[in-house]
């Protein structure tokens, strides 16, 4: 009966040695995370204070300081918009802060305008920015009757179309009358086109407006550039090109390998040249053999009528 009370009161002193030791433990660890907390809200604020003085040193040292301010804007351009109307869309000002400025927005802007192909914005510190845009050139037309406001009558009216098939919105003109006419005076003129998809500002995606598109650039930087000018390109069939130059020639091309239709183009050109003669027609959409066909000199002037210098005012480089 004793042993029994004595192991009894044994185990409520094991209990409460146990308590004890526990008390002083727990009041540790809650110092102990205590003081971790502290030091994290500690950090935690040094580092806003350290981002919010970085903010204000560089908003008050770099973006706002006068020394950065822009002096000068150099607008560079290989067509014919004026340079001021470049400043304007690309929302410059004067001595806003070089540093400050958003240059991913500028060239943003400018591209969206349709009348520009591509642009780039550069800092030159200490107070210079330069802008450089490529502009879309117009390289043919098309032809579209529209009834007039005034009485309903149709009237034919030009749009003008760049190498990746953009519609120069009519604006362009406005902007530089004499250039605009200067550059679109001689344009050769794509026929068979379908008049719904042609608006201006927007692209048109027939694959044989493309491909006549393609045409005119590769003739560009063919061996018959300077031989003839080309009046119109049909583009009534879905497999081939039709090309009527001023020179009175009839060439067919297949929608695809232009530079080498080219190059037998200016083959049989030379023949012709070497045997007095003119080509009539000539079709090159055919792979195996070169139908021909010879203009009939008749009673007629035997010499072509001569080909027109290339007075465009844009400075693109097609070769």
């Amino acid at each position: 009966m004793f042993g029994r009370k004595n192991k009894k009161k044994n185990e409520r002193k094991s209990v409460l040695d146990v308590k004890s030791r526990a008390r002083p433990l727990k009041a540790m660890r809650l110092r102990m995370a205590t003081g971790a907390l502290a030091v994290s809200a500690g950090l935690v604020l040094s580092l806003f204070v350290f981002w919010k003085g970085g903010e204000f040193m560089i908003d008050e040292y770099i973006y706002h300081n006068p020394a950065f301010a822009i002096e000068k804007m150099e607008i560079r351009t290989d067509g014919i918009i004026p340079v001021e109307q470049i400043r304007s869309w690309s929302n410059v000002q004067p001595e806003q802060n070089l540093l400050a400025l958003d240059l991913g927005r500028i060239k943003r802007d400018l591209e969206l305008v349709p009348l520009i192909q591509s642009a780039s914005v550069e800092r030159v510190l200490p107070h210079t920015l330069i802008v450089e845009v490529s502009e879309r050139e117009p390289i043919a037309r098309t032809v579209l009757f529209r009834a007039r406001k005034s009485d309903g009558l149709l009237e034919p009216t030009s749009l003008y179309l760049d190498q990746e098939g953009m519609v120069i919105p009519p604006v362009l003109r406005a902007l530089n009358t004499a250039a605009f006419d200067a550059a679109t005076r001689f344009l050769p003129t794509l026929t068979g086109l379908n008049g719904t998809e042609i608006r201006p500002g927007h692209k048109i995606q027939s694959p044989q407006a493309l491909a006549a598109l393609r045409w005119i650039r590769a003739f560009q930087s063919s061996p018959m550039i300077g031989y003839v000018d080309v009046r119109s390109i049909d583009l009534s069939s879905p497999n081939t090109l039709a090309i009527q130059t001023e020179q009175g020639n009839e060439i067919t091309f297949n929608s695809r390998d232009f530079d080498l239709q080219l190059a037998r183009w200016r083959k049989v050109h030379d023949f012709a040249a070497r045997q007095n003669r003119l080509i009539a027609s000539l079709d090159l959409a055919v792979t195996n053999y070169v139908p021909a066909m010879w203009q009939d000199q008749t009673g007629t002037n035997s010499l072509p009528p001569l080909v027109r210098p290339n007075n465009s005012p844009y400075k693109k480089r097609h070769v």
